[in-house]
Parts: structure tokens; C-alpha cells; sequence
């Protein structure tokens, strides 16, 4: 027998593996915003879609090496910036000012 379980999956949410994850967005174009949760990706998405309601998911991983070794958002920002030479999104850099997160990385 199968349960429908979307409600109750809305309700009780429970720790789940760490993702990493990226989205873009047309309100702030040639940049990708870098993230990590430990919720389901979909339902921090849910959450950024109040600031940029027309987002794309780009990207979702788990956030484990090894299969035990845990690693966040940090660390990728870090590579992000010193390994692949990218620039961070700088409040200058927003038309209107519009919403601000640190954690967008240019193309």
C-alpha cells in the first residue's frame, strides 16, 4: 500500500545531508548564487524565490567527501575566489538595490 506523503513532508522536516547548491536569476544576471543547506535543496529555494522569484536551479550536490567527511558553502565560496579567480557580487554591482547576498560569484 502507498502513502501520500507531500503534506506531512511539508510539516516535519528533519536533518538531512548537507548540498551544496546554486541558483540564477535573471534579477541579477552572469552571476550564480553558491549556497549550502541541511534541508532539502528545493525547500531553501522555496525560501530565496521571495527575493528572486524567477530562479533556476543550476546546480545540487552533497556536501560530503568520502562519504564522511562534511564540507560547507565556505569552503567552494574560497575555492570560487582564490582557485578560479571569481568575483564576488558587491552592492554596487545590483541594479535598483535589489536584495544582497555575498554569496553570488560572477559568470
Amino acid at each position: 500500500m502507498s502513502f501520500d506523503t507531500k503534506k506531512i513532508d511539508e510539516i516535519i522536516v528533519g536533518r538531512v545531508i548537507p548540498h551544496i547548491y546554486a541558483f540564477s536569476t535573471n534579477t541579477i544576471p552572469n552571476y550564480l548564487k553558491v549556497g549550502d543547506t541541511y534541508r532539502t535543496v528545493d525547500s531553501r529555494l522555496k525560501e530565496w524565490e521571495r527575493h528572486f522569484p524567477h530562479l533556476n536551479k543550476e546546480y545540487e550536490k552533497e556536501a560530503v567527501l568520502n562519504g564522511t567527511n562534511y564540507f560547507r558553502d565556505y569552503s567552494v565560496h574560497k575555492f570560487l575566489e582564490t582557485k578560479k579567480g571569481k568575483k564576488r557580487l558587491q552592492t554596487s554591482d545590483l541594479p535598483n538595490g535589489g536584495y544582497y547576498s555575498n554569496e553570488f560569484f560572477k559568470d
